[in-house]
């Protein structure tokens, strides 16, 4: 199989998310097909979520088509598609994307632009301390940026965890905010100081336009949007249910969060006020 084929095939996988709180792992076998653990496939360091639909295009890829209307990027079996060299093509989407004329682009992403992510979390044993250590990763496994959260002592649970790929953007927890990175240049977008919890759980609504979370020892749920704007913050009213281990979007009034104290799921409206 031609190195420009598995390129073009890859291209038009990608991190779009049937969202849930699992950590994402960095290693992922990803076919030509773009199915997850199939035939043909090809092992790559890469960070994707696992149990989520591989659909669409690459969240931070540059170019457009990466391969033919009849899936191809072979000229021979479809004529005028990537006959330029190293596979350039027009994708007819943006006529100042690139740098060739008319909108050429390389679908194939180049070694300095990042289209996953390794969260790695490091511990410090004198200091009973830890910190994150994010790096983003090319279309061959090699890094492209780091970036390092700071160093905080470690709590009875997670304080440093993933949530992952939102529109280019790359979000995690650390020690309480909310932070989201540039995909492909690793720059810091924005810090959510608000959430304030550790052991995190959280989904999305349908549109994968909002966050929901809940901390193991609070908030109950916490709602922002993917601007790092904070929407609400709740905290329920029942001594009886702590622990919140577990959160479910049913709709954009109703959000079930389930406590591990007793197993009780309780509904909140994300809209409605801070304590219910």
């Amino acid at each position: 199989m031609k190195k420009q084929t598995i390129t073009a095939a890859l291209a038009v996988v990608s991190a779009s998310l049937v969202l849930t709180g699992c950590t994402i792992t960095p290693h992922v076998n990803v076919d030509v097909s773009g199915n997850i653990n199939g035939s043909e496939v090809i092992s790559e360091n890469f960070s994707y979520e696992p149990n989520t639909s591989i659909t669409g295009a690459i969240v931070s890829g540059k170019g457009g088509n990466a391969v033919g209307e009849n899936g191809s990027e072979n000229p021979s079996e479809n004529p005028g598609e990537g006959q330029f060299p190293g596979g350039l093509d027009d994708d007819g989407k943006d006529p100042n994307e690139g740098k060739f004329p008319g909108g050429l682009d390389d679908d194939g992403l180049g070694p300095d632009e990042a289209v996953s992510v390794l969260f790695k979390v490091e511990h410090n044993s004198d200091k009973a301390a830890e910190k994150a250590v994010i790096t983003g990763l090319n279309m061959d496994g090699g890094p492209v940026w780091t970036y390092e959260t700071k160093e905080d002592y470690i709590g009875q649970v997670d304080n440093l965890e993933e949530i992952g790929y939102f529109e280019g953007k790359y979000i995690f927890l650390a020690f309480g905010d909310v932070i989201a990175l540039d995909l492909q240049t690793g720059k810091e977008l924005w810090v959510n100081h608000d959430f304030k919890g550790a052991g995190m759980s959280w989904t999305t609504d349908y549109e994968g336009e909002k966050l929901y979370m809940c901390g193991y020892f609070g908030p109950d749920l916490f709602v922002m949007d993917l601007n790092g704007k904070t929407l609400n913050r709740i905290t329920g009213k029942d001594d009886d249910t702590y622990w919140a281990y577990k959160i479910e979007y049913i709709n954009a009034h109703q959000v079930d969060v389930t406590y591990e104290s007793t197993e009780k799921t309780v509904s909140y409206d994300p809209e409605g006020p801070s304590e219910q």
